[in-house]
């Protein structure tokens, strides 16, 4: 049985949920809570993508796609929760496991789903532009985007917020002599392993002309 998108994040969002609930009751604690808020974050750019290509006005249309790039970076992050997983009281250290793979998971789907919505498109606007430079391109703006949240902690709203500041650690990211080489390291490793799963996920018969209609 072949599932849609929408279903199969629907089945990943409710057994995750499921654990999550069990977790809590058998733990007394909230500590995995975090992820349905990374989730949510998640959600952003694959609804603003899909407004992106369905949206009849230009200018919203332009306004839809520059706040799903700003958002992508927050579907791939949920990979990197599995940061958290250590041997905790009250629960084995295999559901953790489980639990963070399923919402991963969702993260991948939305990430890919997102960035198949954008290609989509920009191909629209720019049919000349390679399908391969956009993913490339989204790829490493996600990836870098993943080393400003884990590592750097920043938001996507910081983008708003804290302009200035974020502009000045950008800068120092990628172009201080302390820090430039995990930067770039962390930033080409994840856009490599984004561009992996995309090309493997996605399924090969899929047309990007017909993804507002399959997805």
């Amino acid at each position: 049985m072949l599932l849609t998108t929408a279903k199969k994040l629907q089945l990943l969002t409710l057994c995750g949920l499921v654990l999550l609930i069990i977790r809590v009751v058998q733990t007394q604690t909230l500590s995995y809570v975090f992820l349905i808020w990374n989730v949510a974050l998640a959600y952003l750019p694959y609804k603003l993508s899909k407004w992106c290509i369905r949206d009849t006005q230009p200018a919203l249309k332009r306004l839809y796609s520059l706040g799903a790039i700003i958002f992508l970076p927050n579907a791939p992050y949920l990979i990197t929760d599995l940061f958290h997983l250590q041997k905790r009281e009250g629960i084995p250290l295999w559901f953790d496991l489980i639990l963070l793979c399923l919402f991963s998971a969702q993260g991948i789907i939305y990430f890919i789903a997102s960035t198949n919505y954008l290609v989509y498109y920009f191909k629209r606007q720019w049919s000349k532009l390679s399908t391969y430079v956009i993913i490339l391109v989204l790829a490493l703006l996600s990836a870098y985007g993943i080393y400003l949240g884990r590592y750097l902690r920043f938001n996507s709203w910081d983008v708003l917020t804290r302009p200035l500041y974020l502009i000045h650690q950008i800068s120092n990211s990628l172009f201080h002599p302390t820090y430039y080489k995990e930067t770039w390291s962390v930033t080409f490793a994840f856009a490599g392993f984004l561009i992996l799963i995309y090309i493997l996920f996605l399924p090969t018969h899929e047309v990007h002309h017909k993804t507002h209609q399959r997805i």
